[in-house]
């Protein structure tokens, strides 16, 4: 139980940092610089990844007080929204992978506030999902294909 408390507030920490990256980052030089056009799309990417951000906070907290309060999680109007849980994440993945690969694209290598480590989180934030998604579509697809062949068998 407590390594568990543990790895949550860990997970906490950085996903605040990241937060706190992403804040920072509207104020950079080098999206500033950018041309008008660019610099707007790349503000409300960033704009997404801070909602997300913020999205992934509440729910680790949340977690949080299930994992100190056991009593919680046995009450089942809860557990009845974790399906409406998982449509709601996959949405927010979606927008996670998508803004994080536009971001990436559009930030200059060479820029220094943005080479910061929160910036690898978001990476490896992205990349996990982008492996989480992945997974649920072959699921699905692997679900459906059954379902299908088991008709005409």
């Amino acid at each position: 139980m407590n390594s568990q408390i543990s790895i949550y507030i860990i997970i906490l920490i950085l996903q605040i940092c990241t937060y706190m990256y992403l804040r920072n980052l509207n104020t950079c030089v080098c999206v500033q610089g950018l041309s008008q056009d660019v610099q707007e799309r790349d503000k409300s990417n960033i704009k997404h990844l801070e909602y997300i951000f913020l999205f992934f906070i509440i729910m680790t907290l949340v977690n949080l007080l299930f994992i100190t309060k056991p009593d919680l999680s046995k009450n089942k109007m809860l557990a009845s929204f974790s399906l409406i849980y998982m449509v709601i994440l996959i949405m927010v993945y979606v927008v996670l992978i998508v803004n994080t690969l536009r971001l990436y694209k559009n930030m200059p290598s060479d820029c220094d506030c943005a080479r910061k480590w929160p910036r690898f989180y978001l990476y490896l934030t992205s990349f996990i999902a982008a492996i989480i998604m992945f997974s649920v579509i072959m699921f699905v697809l692997t679900m459906v294909f059954g379902f299908i062949m088991s008709k005409f068998l």
